[in-house]
């Protein structure tokens, strides 16, 4: 088991949240970052496609 941070980051596809995200990812966090449509993965950033402002937005239909 290990004891890195995990971190979510809203809007991390552009602007102060996609500096947020890359900057944690430097100093050691496991960063999951949110975007409105599906965004590549980057700089040890894994991205999800999540739309804050939806009640059925980042449901699994598992």
């Amino acid at each position: 088991m290990t004891n890195q941070k995990v971190v979510l980051v809203t809007g991390a596809s552009s602007g102060f949240g996609q500096l947020i995200a890359q900057k944690l990812a430097t100093v050691g966090y496991c960063v999951f970052g949110t975007s409105r449509k599906e965004h590549p993965a980057s700089q040890g950033v894994e991205m999800l496609t999540l739309d804050v402002t939806s009640d059925s937005s980042g449901r699994s239909n598992k």
